[in-house]
């Protein structure tokens, strides 16, 4: 049986797209900072970024790599996916990212 996972994130990319060719198929890859306010109890307003890595499979892959660049404004949807590996040294690391299934460009372009 699956479980429900899915997850959306609007925010700004950090860096420009990162591309590679696994096999036949495009991967793209970028950071993307998602910003928000709040008040503490004293009544001080924080602005913190969080930053969210994001994977992006095949044709998309390569919409994005296109169209996309450092600070283009987007809203992504997807699953949250976390991939945990050993180094040559023997250490456990891991990395969770939003596998994105669609991306919405925000700063005047198309939903992909």
């Amino acid at each position: 049986m699956n479980n429900f996972n899915f997850t959306v994130l609007e925010g700004n990319l950090v860096r420009d797209p990162e591309v590679k060719t696994i096999g036949d198929k495009t991967l793209c890859k970028l950071v993307i900072a998602s910003n928000r306010q709040y008040t503490k109890k004293d009544g001080t307003k924080v602005d913190e970024a969080n930053f969210f890595d994001v994977a992006m499979w095949g044709k998309l892959g390569e919409t994005c790599s296109k169209y996309l660049k450092k600070g283009s404004r987007v809203l992504v949807s997807g699953n949250l996916c976390k991939d945990i590996w050993k180094t040559a040294e023997g250490e456990t690391k891991s990395n969770t990212y939003i596998n994105a299934k669609e991306v919405n460009f925000l700063n005047g372009g198309n939903k992909l």
